[in-house]
């Protein structure tokens, strides 16, 4: 993911092929309740198995997926100069080289302070720092993983920053816009292919949340703090809409927030839209007995698929989606250890000797394996019941897709993803039959 999309073509007015059309029936199922599940079955003429490796990261879903990392550099003996100023990179290093072992690409928002020493962005000297800093740590990544990986990287800004949660870095409105503007040059002193975006927050409507529209409005006609410059790059609109526990509600939020952003400034209609915190509910911490279930892990399957659907498969939308993702890197603790918005359960086992930490896989992360399985172009598929198609705000919906062969040692395979979700509401030994239809399996 993403996919490709192949399956409008009935809408389109081609004959597609003849519609593959299967019986379903989503009946109870052991570890949750039929109506939160989903369920994965892969067809085609290929001996090889596919797999899926999803991360367990802040960001694991199955358009780009991203893993949260600071800047992770302090001051030390150990390093690399700057102006008098050494930057130990060890710890990063480790990290994003496990990040790489992993074939994991990060999300890297750029935020800090390392050692306290940025203090304040309206302070010039410290502005400066702060680009050679940037600088210096793409420059580091590029020499350790090259250019081609470290290019599909998503910088962005520090997290939501109307929060006003700068680790005691003074912010101001200009502050936040000379640090963007750091950040810009900074990465374009290492390569211009390097992308930047953000702000990574809500976007209430105005006036509230100045330093969201405030950074789309530097962007557009603003004064470059290094160059001068009118308008500054912004590679993509970073945003954070939680459902407050409805599925359709994220896309419905998002639609108005992208209409408010295009109106204001027509010339950011083009601009790749990022949702990479679209969970189904606020507050990472809060115990809730369904995130420890498949109705977690089905609800987050289902926003994906109304996202696919509703937003990239159709070709009248006006939006440019381009990822979705959750906040789910947390490590969850007594006694809530599957009730919090988390991938595993965490269990610390302090009386043993040496103390550990087990951690078990939660339903959602399984989930997101099914997701990595769907890949190369999507299938257009309806579900049907009792004759009526249902639509992408049932509680029953489908993703399929395609992959089709680029050799002789290649095969068509299908993967087809259909699951139960009533979002944050869960229905026990209930039985639901279904009629799946496929368009586009060769015959």
């Amino acid at each position: 993911m993403p996919m490709r999309t192949c399956g409008q073509a009935a809408a389109a007015g081609r004959q597609p092929h003849p519609a593959l059309t299967l019986p379903v029936s989503l009946g109870p199922t052991r570890g949750g309740p039929a109506d939160a599940g989903a369920h994965a079955m892969s067809t085609g003429r290929s001996t090889a198995s596919q797999t899926g490796t999803p991360g367990v990261g802040r960001h694991a879903t199955p358009l780009p997926g991203e893993l949260r990392a600071g800047t992770g550099v302090a001051f030390g003996k150990r390093g690399l100069f700057g102006q008098g100023l050494r930057y130990n990179f060890t710890h990063l290093d480790r990290y994003l080289d496990l990040l790489r072992e992993n074939q994991l690409v990060p999300g890297f928002e750029l935020m800090g302070s390392p050692s306290g020493r940025f203090t304040n962005f309206e302070d010039k000297q410290q502005v400066f720092e702060w680009r050679k800093l940037v600088a210096l740590l793409a420059r580091r990544y590029i020499g350790r993983y090259g250019l081609e990986h470290v290019s599909k990287w998503n910088f962005e800004t520090w997290n939501e920053p109307d929060h006003h949660d700068f680790d005691n870095v003074s912010m101001t409105l200009q502050g936040f816009l000379n640090y963007y503007d750091a950040c810009s040059e900074g990465l374009r002193a290492a390569s211009p292919a390097l992308r930047l975006g953000g702000p990574g927050d809500a976007f209430h409507a105005l006036p509230h949340s100045p330093l969201c529209w405030g950074l789309l409005g530097h962007c557009n006609n603003g004064s470059n703090f290094f160059t001068g410059e009118v308008g500054v790059r912004l590679d993509y609109i970073a945003l954070h809409k939680k459902g407050a526990g409805s599925s359709i509600s994220i896309l419905e939020q998002e639609a108005a927030v992208v209409q408010q952003i295009q109106r204001l400034f027509p010339k950011f209609a083009d601009t790749p839209i990022y949702n990479d915190e679209a969970d189904p509910l606020v507050g990472w911490s809060l115990p809730q007995p369904w995130r420890a279930d498949v109705t977690y892990a089905a609800m987050v399957v289902k926003v994906v698929a109304q996202h696919q659907n509703l937003l990239l498969a159709n070709a009248s939308s006006a939006v440019r989606y381009t990822l979705l993702s959750n906040d789910n890197a947390f490590l969850s603790y007594h006694p809530h250890q599957f009730s919090q918005r988390t991938l595993t359960a965490r269990f610390q086992v302090n009386n043993t000797r040496p103390p550990h930490v087990q951690l078990l896989r939660k339903p959602v992360l399984t989930a997101m394996a099914l997701l990595a399985l769907l890949d190369g172009e999507q299938l257009w598929a309806e579900v049907s019941r009792d004759g009526a198609v249902l639509d992408s705000n049932h509680t029953v919906g489908v993703l399929a897709s395609a992959h089709r062969p680029t050799g002789p040692a290649d095969a068509w395979r299908a993967t087809v993803l259909v699951y139960g979700s009533d979002d944050t509401r869960a229905h026990a030994n209930r039985t639901v039959p279904l009629v799946l239809s496929l368009h586009g399996v060769p015959p």
